[in-house]
């Protein structure tokens, strides 16, 4: 066996046994349990510091090892008493050995677990300072070693070495002549790209913006939902406004968090998760804008070029770094995948086999869009709508008709999970987003001006949003604009004898962009009729939902980015009115000025922007919901707040549990009418009760109204005792609705592995024939 092995490649066998030795040395550790390492109670803590306002303590110092620590912390919960709860390293240096930040404590809360990153060995105290009470709030602390830390260390290493048996794979190819230095240009151009724009993440900060905080709890919510034994898909978030439990999951799908999730299942902190996120969501946005564009063309510099300018507009760098807007621009990822099929399944004949291929191109894309925010989901939604009515001869032929059809059915089946809850959380119940729509947003669109500003910079845009949103076509989309009617009108002269049918319809698609880009354009300004729209029965609720116009600028960047596509194609073409080089010079002058105009932006963002330290979710509190748009209607966010049961008179509660969303309880109504219990648990639809035990005939149930700050409100019979569990149950159709899109999956993961093994097949038949 070892005679077939070639002495070249034994150096990188060595390799590969080096790091699969090293992999099993840390797996190894990985699944160890957690070590408790000091156990602190309340007498041990000496109070340093005596105020009018509240008091200081520390704690008996321990030693700590490298490594992640989780805390867990057993408070008095008294009332108007809160804090703020630090680990820190007992000597001053200059580098931070202890990673963390600081841990509010709310009044009445209970409990507290938090993770404390160990850089260095070193000996910690626990210092907290509180303001009221007339003793410390921590009742009693233990801290644990866990085993995150090797969990940590395998992802890591999993990644360098493969980066480095993808750069040893890369030379074998190279040396054994399978693959050209030139074959790997756009690949280093698209590495390049996505390395440069996520230099913001290389810091030990991020920014938060507009929406960051709320994405943070998203992530962190849904984190610690699932790590209590919830199983996925989550439907309400357990560890939002103060554990009463919010609706994150409905509203706003959670699919795509799955990836920073699992990196805190392996022990990286809120921080670190969210920036891979960052880093991901750029990767794929360049990576999926590339292999989009590219299938309209074949043309792989013209789609480098595209995918270059849309992963670099400014306003998707805006909500990657500006705004924070983490579902809007996830949803911006997958609007290239939706362009290329559209025009594909337009444009392209019928007849031909690979045209039955299209519609899985608007599967995945609409699928991407619909896992990650629901405006751009409506937002597309009416795009390709217009778009089909505005090629409505295209789009009548039959096989279009029937791939678009099988598309929509396809895609809704997909997603159904997400869809069905969704559909029947809005249409059973009211939420507060109807006190927060916008009434007028005509005069919240952008000034023409803002897209003849050459540079992007943060307030510099005309436009009256948060923080001068610079919402913009973008320098470079408007020169590609101009030299696409240039171009238009060169080829106007001789069209008929220098293009293939194919040819014209490019420029025929050239030309219906710029329509669609000038509509758009016009669109995102006050000169549109919002207003009247909003006006406007049952429509009008989706355009009030939009907020501000400038958020089509979403749209507007994909869609600039394909007509930078279809331009570069037809010049490309041009081999006898353009040389070669030119067209070099031109390709690298507009890539290298978007680079140079979207660095000064991150660089305008750097420098103005005021950078956050989150290393634990509870270090900006628990309530960090936006505008609470999802809370049931009624409901106001400042009246969350913890506490215990509310019970009417009349009602004796002897036993109290609560484990999230979970409530066990023995209650006992001591009159002869119904009283009522309220429970520290947002009432949205979906909670039942259960009856563990019972003297009595009849049972308590969930009332139709809700309590006086929208908590979940049971009414409990006359003279009722008895055990009652209390928890948010899952309805069948949601069950049925999650058992339809897995079916859905599987099939078609199921026809791409058939097709696959087809196509394999058909292939080797065909060498083993000699290719007749």
């Amino acid at each position: 066996m070892l005679g077939h092995i070639k002495k070249s490649t034994i150096p990188y066998l060595l390799v590969l046994l080096a790091e699969l030795f090293i992999l099993v040395s840390v797996v190894l550790k990985m699944n160890g349990t957690e070590a408790l390492i000091a156990h602190i109670p309340t007498d041990m803590f000496t109070c340093t510091e005596v105020t009018e306002s509240g008091m200081s303590f520390e704690s008996a110092v321990f030693p700590v090892s490298v490594g992640v620590l989780r805390i867990r912390a057993e408070l008095s919960g008294e009332a108007w008493v809160s804090g703020v709860i630090n680990v820190s390293d007992i000597e001053e240096t200059q580098y931070k050995r202890i990673s963390m930040s600081s841990i509010y404590i709310a009044p009445e809360q209970k409990s507290a677990v938090f993770e404390v990153y160990v850089e260095q060995p070193t000996y910690a105290k626990v210092v907290f300072s509180q303001i009221g009470g007339q003793k410390p709030l921590i009742d009693n602390l233990a801290v644990f070693m866990t085993p995150l830390r090797a969990r940590m260390k395998a992802v890591i290493l999993l990644c360098v070495f493969g980066l480095l048996d993808l750069l040893i794979l890369i030379r074998i190819r190279i040396k054994e002549g399978k693959t050209k230095v030139s074959d790997l240009v756009i690949p280093a151009i698209l590495a390049g790209s996505v390395v440069l724009m996520s230099v913001p993440l290389f810091t030990d900060y991020i920014f938060l913006g507009a929406d960051g905080d709320v994405h943070y709890l998203r992530m962190e919510s849904l984190y610690r939902t699932l790590r209590s034994g919830a199983g996925f898909p989550v439907r309400i978030d357990a560890y939002c406004l103060y554990d009463h439990g919010y609706a994150f999951s409905v509203f706003y799908p959670d699919l795509f968090l799955l990836f920073p999730v699992l990196l805190r299942f392996c022990g990286f902190s809120i921080l670190f998760s969210f920036k891979a996120y960052v880093f991901a969501a750029n990767l794929a946005a360049i990576v999926i804008a590339y292999y989009a564009f590219g299938l309209c063309t074949k043309e792989k510099y013209a789609a480098l070029l595209g995918a270059v300018l849309y992963a670099w507009n400014p306003y998707r760098l805006y909500n990657v770094y500006g705004r924070m807007a983490l579902g809007e621009y996830t949803a911006m990822t997958f609007f290239p995948l939706v362009i290329a099929a559209v025009y594909l399944l337009l444009t392209r004949d019928q007849e031909k086999k690979e045209y039955a291929k299209y519609k899985f191109l608007l599967i995945a894309g609409m699928s991407g869009i619909i896992e990650s925010h629901v405006l751009s989901t409506v937002m597309i939604t009416v795009f390709l709508v217009v778009v089909c009515l505005a090629n409505i001869r295209a789009f009548l032929r039959k096989k279009c008709v029937i791939q678009v059809a099988e598309a929509i059915v396809i895609t809704a089946l997909l997603n159904l999970y997400t869809l069905y809850p969704l559909a029947h959380m809005i249409i059973g119940d009211a939420y507060v987003y109807e006190n927060v729509l916008q009434e007028s947003i005509q005069g919240k669109g952008t000034s023409p001006a803002a897209a003849f500003q050459f540079v992007p910079y943060r307030g510099g845009a005309q436009v009256r949003m948060y923080n001068a949103e610079p919402d913009q076509i973008g320098t470079v989309n408007m020169l590609i604009l101009v030299l696409a009617i240039i171009i238009l009108l060169m080829m106007r002269r001789h069209a008929e004898k220098q293009h293939t049918e194919n040819g014209s319809k490019e420029i025929r698609a050239v030309r219906k962009t710029l329509w669609g880009i000038l509509v758009l354009w016009v669109m995102t300004t006050p000169y549109f009729p919002w207003d009247f729209l909003g006006k406007l029965p049952g429509f009008g609720f989706l355009v009030r939902s939009i907020q501000f116009p400038a958020r089509l600028f979403s749209l507007l960047a994909a869609v600039c980015a394909f007509l930078a596509v279809l331009w570069m194609a037809l010049v490309l073409q041009q081999k006898d009115d353009f040389r070669l080089r030119e067209i070099r010079y031109l390709f690298t002058g507009l890539v290298a000025a978007e680079l140079i105009l979207g660095a000064f932006f991150l660089d305008d963002t750097l420098n103005t922007t005021s950078p956050i330290w989150l290393i634990n979710r509870d270090s900006y509190a628990a309530i960090s919901v936006g505008k609470a748009e999802y809370l049931p209607e009624g409901t106001s966010l400042w009246d969350y707040r913890y506490h215990d049961p509310v019970l009417e008179d009349g009602m004796v509660m002897e036993e109290y549990q609560k484990n999230d969303l979970d409530i066990t309880m023995r209650l006992m109504n001591t009159d002869d009418t119904d009283h009522y219990v309220e429970l520290p648990i947002t009432g949205y639809l979906g909670y039942a009760v259960d009856t563990l035990e019972s003297e009595t005939g009849d049972v308590p149930f969930i009332a139709e109204e809700r309590g006086e700050h929208g908590d979940l409100k049971i009414v409990v019979p006359a003279r009722f005792q008895g055990r009652v569990h209390v928890y948010y149950k899952e309805m069948l159709s949601f069950a049925i609705a999650d058992a339809v899109s897995a079916m859905t999956a599987i099939g078609l993961l199921g026809l791409w592995v058939r097709t696959r093994y087809l196509t394999r097949k058909k292939i080797k038949d065909s060498l083993l024939t000699g290719g007749e």
